[in-house]
């Protein structure tokens, strides 16, 4: 029986191991650039930026094809239900993969040929792809943990590897933050296993064996479990390091940052809390506490971005209320909070590359990150000015971009839920994101009307644009644009095949598939 049991979990690995196949030619990719790294001296940002952007095309190529093979018609587990293969973790694993592409081509050393330890820099940001794509796929604790565990060290590196004292002590920042962020993880996943006996997200036993558990026990170990994608979010109450990392690391490297581990985040919070919410003596109150969690989100990074001067911290208290939208969605415990949180996260991609991309040019031109000796360059440099337009009117959720449609769908979301529920937390978070939505004109608009309407400051000679980083800001500047007049674009390959299925108020079935 024992032979046979293992017999049975070995076949199941080996048909597993065909449906993570771009998570093993990222690996190889990595021991590639390792290897790369140890054999050349001269010229290795050039071998090295080329050997990465050849091997995420073939990795996104392979990814999409997965998908287009219809190899994935619902939910699958692998590796004895250790993680689940959906279209939701395709599609996401698409958007990390460009993530990381956009990343190379607008990277502070695509320009210099030899470095000390570029090669590092390039393994780190391989490891972050790698931790993301386990972590959509993550079904159990134990790979939710080992996961963002991976995603967290790839980061301490690739903040680290600007060598500068700044981004030495923003490291340091996040490892220790981190590191007790896990722990405070750990110490709750640990109660989770003790109630349940089991690690799977999938087993019944984890909705069964949790009903004669006491409310603030369960709830408290749910909210610790909770801590690292949180953090991984940069949501109250976990935010405290994102400030100094943004302004201590590189443009590239926040830009990162800010997309990949948040959107990998909003992916297993989704799939971590499904199982608990139709337990009826714990669904409303672990929805008050998220609730209470983005509020307070929301408002803190608003208000707190309205006092900067310094460009990078404003970015970072903007990532901070914007985590607080997405989990405005998540809380409304619908099909339709789910596909607006998702619709928003993509949205949040697109134009938090074009603001990163954008102020990396304008440090380049200017060498400075206080907004203020950005004064007049709007018209000296009107597509630089134009995309920083369009992207600060996005994310403020304003026409005619995709990020008005996305905050638009989020409200519309929990004022449904709203109305199904009468939470007054519910409504107190719509009028809240409302309001912060209006304080975010007053520093998002700041950058715009510095660029245009403030005097320049020199009138200095300025160094040329680089053209590959202007074309990246004009492509997806037309995009966030295309998302606000043509959103059945997006809408409707979410709905082709229902992205999420619902039964009763669970989360728990992913769609069967996504055409692309």
């Amino acid at each position: 029986m024992m032979y046979s049991s293992l017999n049975n979990s070995l076949a199941d690995n080996l048909a597993s191991a065909r449906l993570i196949l771009p998570e093993i030619l990222i690996a190889v990719l990595l021991l590639i650039v390792l290897i790369l790294e140890l054999l050349f001296r001269k010229h290795k940002s050039y071998l090295l930026n080329t050997t990465l952007l050849v091997g995420l095309s073939l990795i996104l190529g392979v990814t999409i094809q997965l998908c287009r093979k219809c190899m994935v018609q619902e939910s699958l587990y692998l590796f004895n239900s250790l993680l689940v293969i959906d279209p939701l973790a395709i599609f996401f694993k698409l958007l990390f993969v460009l993530a990381s592409m956009l990343t190379l081509l607008i990277s502070e050393t695509k320009n210099k040929a030899d470095i000390a330890g570029i090669g590092v820099y390039y393994m780190a940001i391989l490891g972050g792809l790698l931790g993301a794509c386990f972590l959509v796929m993550a079904n159990s604790l134990m790979t939710i943990y080992m996961s963002i565990a991976l995603l967290s060290v790839a980061f301490y590196l690739l903040i680290y590897t600007n060598a500068k004292q700044q981004s030495t002590e923003a490291s340091l920042k996040y490892l220790l933050y981190g590191i007790t962020v896990s722990a405070i993880m750990l110490f709750g996943m640990s109660y989770l296993y003790g109630f349940t006996g089991t690690l799977l997200l999938n087993e019944l036993a984890l909705v069964n064996d949790l009903q004669n558990i006491p409310l603030f026990a369960l709830l408290l170990s749910i909210v610790l479990t909770m801590s690292g994608m949180l953090f991984k979010m940069a949501a109250i109450p976990y935010h405290f390091w994102a400030p100094d990392v943004y302004q201590g690391g590189t443009i590239s490297v926040i830009a990162y940052l800010s997309v990949v581990p948040k959107l990998a985040s909003v992916v297993v919070m989704i799939r971590f809390i499904s199982p608990f919410v139709n337990i009826a003596f714990l669904g409303g109150h672990l929805q008050n506490l998220i609730a209470v969690v983005a509020i307070v989100t929301i408002m803190l990074g608003n208000l707190s971005a309205l006092l900067q001067k310094n460009v990078k911290r404003m970015m970072a208290y903007s990532s901070i209320a914007q985590a607080g939208f997405i989990l405005g969605g998540i809380v409304a415990y619908s099909i339709s909070g789910v596909y607006s949180s998702l619709f928003y996260s993509v949205i949040y991609f697109i134009m938090n590359f074009i603001a990163f991309t954008a102020i990396k040019l304008l440090q380049v031109i200017t060498d400075s990150e206080n907004i203020i000796d950005y004064a007049g360059l709007g018209h000296r440099f009107p597509i630089l000015g134009a995309c920083v337009l369009i992207a600060m009117l996005s994310l403020i959720g304003l026409p005619p971009t995709g990020g008005f449609t996305g905050k638009l769908l989020i409200f519309f979301s929990l004022w449904e839920s709203f109305q199904r529920s009468n939470s007054p937390l519910l409504l107190s978070l719509f009028l809240v994101g409302i309001v912060n939505t209006v304080i975010s004109l007053f520093y998002y608009l700041k950058i715009p009307y510095v660029l245009f309407l403030k005097n320049e400051n020199s009138k200095a000679t300025f160094p040329p644009l680089d053209f590959i980083e202007v074309g990246i800001m004009m492509v997806l500047s037309f995009l966030l644009v295309l998302l606000f007049f043509n959103t059945n674009v997006w809408m409707n390959l979410l709905n082709s095949r229902p992205l999420i299925r619902l039964d009763g108020s669970i989360f728990d079935a992913f769609y069967s598939r996504l055409n692309f």
